[in-house]
């Protein structure tokens, strides 16, 4: 897990170790006929995500079943966020646009926005926020109960600040992007603090290496 918080001034990464019980080790070794490239993001054994239940931005039960034949890139945040949680959303919407402009299809492709500020972060909030960046993306938030088992499924976390005077705090969240595989899985993760043109190239080889039945995908 990495939580961080980002100031005007500078980007502050805190590397937090994974929960008793959440496996989350990443690849070591690969064949030569693998995609050694894939080390740091491809998880040694892909992890059910499940167990939840979850409101989308429609007032509709969200759950696993949401996620079943698609890949999805899954960001914990919230909407009061003032820098990281837009700039992420904006940097997958980048991805969906560079890999539809190189030709590719994306519409096996979900980003899935979750919240864990359901006070502040109603429905009808969430889907006017993640809709500014794109009208196919999900946003979901749910029970705080209901939102730590997501997160422990992922080995995310986050902590609420004090609230200042006004009644208003902000919100220390996990910084990765969840990468979902079309049986439901967490496959991957990705570096939120990245260069487009890297998560395409990396996107791209996870699918490859699934697609040839590594890591229990299929073709």
């Amino acid at each position: 897990m990495a939580v961080r918080k980002l100031t005007l001034a500078a980007v502050l990464i805190v590397a937090v170790g994974l929960g008793a019980g959440v496996a989350l080790g990443v690849m070591r070794e690969h064949s030569s006929s693998q995609v050694p490239a894939l080390a740091a993001e491809v998880l040694v054994s892909p992890k059910p995500f499940a167990g939840y239940t979850l409101v989308d931005q429609d007032a509709q039960i969200f759950d696993e079943r949401d996620l079943l034949g698609k890949w999805s890139f899954v960001f914990f945040g919230y909407t009061h966020c003032p820098d990281i949680c837009p700039m992420t959303l904006s940097l997958l919407k980048q991805v969906k646009t560079a890999l539809k402009d190189d030709g590719e299809s994306v519409a096996d492709l979900q980003v899935v926005f979750i919240s864990v500020d359901p006070a502040r972060d109603t429905p009808n909030h969430l889907r006017d926020y993640v809709h500014y960046f794109d009208k196919g993306f999900v946003g979901v938030t749910g029970a705080p109960d209901q939102i730590h088992i997501a997160e422990t499924d992922v080995g995310a976390v986050h902590k609420f600040g004090a609230k200042d005077a006004n009644g208003q705090y902000e919100v220390n969240h996990s910084s990765y992007i969840y990468l979902i595989d079309p049986l439901g899985r967490l496959y991957a993760r990705f570096n939120g603090i990245d260069e487009v043109p890297h998560i395409v190239e990396r996107y791209r080889a996870v699918r490859h290496y699934y697609a040839a039945g590594a890591n229990g995908g299929g073709a």
